[in-house]
């Protein structure tokens, strides 16, 4: 049943794209000039078909041109029989032609496989010229022209036509291909840059995981050494040391079981993240350029309108990059919450002097107060409240920064020179982040 409801959409979706190529080509067969001064027209309708087929892919282009030969042959039928100036049998005299016309057309064109020549210009234009002389030759015969009208003329104009039209279909064909593969790959680059910040985060937080997974193996063996020390200490101690005891033994092993649902948890957000080489690095301007990409569309961006400033003396290749895009995303989002003045701005700069790589991350926010400065980085610290529930933030932005840069064997500290500016700066040595040439 799966398969048959997939075949009936596939199936729905064909006669719609049918429908849409053949009542296009009739209106646009509408746009025309009459080169011999006869019923015999030289239109836009051609082009139109022959673009639609090209695009929707699934259509048999055969089928296509049938029913497109119906559609301009009532069409122009239609307009004729409403003004009254011909009887039915005049009518179906001058537009059957047009219809054999689109017959011939889309079966040459079928039979060439000109779909499969889209990528070779020259070859295109020469098929479809092909077809569209043979097809033009074949109306002119059913309309006797060839009695009334000198063949050098005939041939010429048929030959131009077809050569105009082709040229015309192929650079409209690549144009809309063209845009569509700039769209294509706008979305492609939106996609990988959401995806490289997913990876941060994600990467980020398991190292957050794991460094609480060292905390709780560390206090778990505090626990179990207190239990152990009690039973060493008095073996026949009262009821309430051994109550003690056995508390500080089942808080080990409570310790231990949250221990293993956090292993669980980080191994499952570890298979979340694409598969990395060993080998990917990035560069501090690739950096950079995503932390603007992405931060130039967010809202409070440009609700506030801050300006976001980069620069960097070299332009290094690091394989850090997910801890240093983790590290700046979670200082640049707080300079956005601080911005509250006319014209803000966030810059951001790298400097490499020495053995060390700085970053400073500057804004002209609100600032910090003196008295806030020494524990900021303290974990459980915030001074950012929800509006609507009263609730704080988990005040572990900064210190999940600190732990980050330790791992870099890196370091972070607020500039108190400046005044009117909040500004990080973070130390980290140049051998853990930068990968030399070899």
């Amino acid at each position: 049943m799966i398969y048959e409801g997939y075949g009936y959409i596939a199936m729905k979706r064909e006669y719609k794209e049918i429908f849409i190529i053949s009542i296009f080509t009739a209106f646009m067969g509408q746009v025309y000039y009459f080169p011999f001064g006869t019923d015999f027209r030289i239109t836009f309708g051609v082009i139109t078909f022959l673009f639609l087929v090209l695009n929707f892919k699934n259509v048999p282009i055969l089928t296509a041109s049938v029913f497109s030969a119906f559609s301009v042959f009532f069409l122009r039928g239609g307009i004729d029989l409403f003004h009254g100036e011909f009887s039915i049998l005049e009518i179906v005299y001058r537009h059957f032609p047009a219809f054999m016309y689109y017959i011939c057309y889309g079966t040459i064109i079928e039979k060439l496989d000109v779909r499969e020549h889209t990528d070779k210009p020259v070859l295109f234009i020469l098929r479809l010229s092909s077809a569209d002389i043979a097809a033009n030759m074949v109306e002119l015969f059913i309309r006797r022209h060839y009695t009334v009208i000198p063949t050098d003329s005939v041939i010429s104009t048929i030959f131009l036509a077809a050569f105009l039209r082709g040229f015309i279909s192929m650079g409209i064909y690549w144009t809309v291909r063209y845009f569509n593969m700039i769209i294509d790959k706008e979305i492609h680059q939106n996609r990988y840059m959401d995806l490289i910040m997913l990876s941060t985060k994600l990467k980020s937080e398991i190292i957050f995981l794991k460094k609480s997974m060292i905390d709780m193996e560390n206090a778990m063996e505090k626990s179990y050494s207190i239990y152990n020390t009690m039973k060493e200490i008095d073996r026949g101690y009262s009821d309430e040391v051994k109550e003690i005891a056995e508390k500080s033994l089942s808080l080990a092993i409570d310790i231990h079981e949250i221990k293993k649902d956090y292993y669980r948890l980080s191994a499952s957000m570890e298979k979340l993240l694409p598969a990395q080489d060993t080998s990917k690095s990035m560069s501090i301007s690739e950096i950079f350029n995503i932390i603007n990409d992405i931060y130039s569309k967010f809202p409070e961006v440009i609700e506030k309108r801050i300006e976001l400033l980069f620069e960097f003396n070299e332009n290094f290749d690091t394989d850090q990059y997910l801890i240093v895009l983790s590290v700046l995303n979670n200082l640049i989002q707080n300079s956005i919450e601080a911005a509250d003045k006319r014209s803000p701005f966030i810059k951001i700069r790298c400097n490499t002097i020495g053995d060390k790589v700085y970053l400073k991350v500057t804004d002209n926010g609100k600032g910090i107060p003196a008295k806030e400065r020494e524990t900021i980085f303290e974990p459980g610290f915030t001074t950012k409240f929800d509006p609507e529930t009263g609730n704080g933030s988990t005040g572990l932005g900064l210190a999940h920064v600190r732990m980050l840069l330790g791992l870099l064997d890196g370091s972070i500290n607020l500039n108190g020179s400046k005044t009117n500016l909040t500004e990080f700066i973070l130390e980290i040595p140049r051998n853990n982040l930068i990968m030399e040439d070899i």
